[in-house]
């Protein structure tokens, strides 16, 4: 499962971040900004995650905002710190 999710580097860059936040702070502009993704691939990346289920959405007005699911957000923050040992 982890493989389809995470099998490109675009994906792997958003995971990062939303990874990193605890907040719902997130629309796509904001998340293409912090990746330097454009709005369109990260659009495709969020429903791919969102079908799977590994985020939670709500709207903010026109906005739709998300973030990972907390059990989905611990996962990744400790293979990302797995990761980051390996480049040590």
């Amino acid at each position: 499962m982890i493989e389809e999710v995470l099998g490109s580097r675009s994906k792997v860059k958003v995971a990062r971040r939303l990874a990193a936040s605890d907040d719902w702070c997130f629309n796509l502009s904001e998340l293409g900004k912090e990746t330097g993704l454009n709005k369109g691939s990260i659009s495709k990346i969020i429903q791919e995650f969102e079908a799977k289920g590994f985020l939670d959405v709500k709207h903010s007005g026109k906005l739709l905002m998300f973030k990972l699911k907390k059990h989905h957000q611990e996962a990744l923050k400790k293979i990302f710190e797995i990761e980051k040992g390996w480049r040590e």
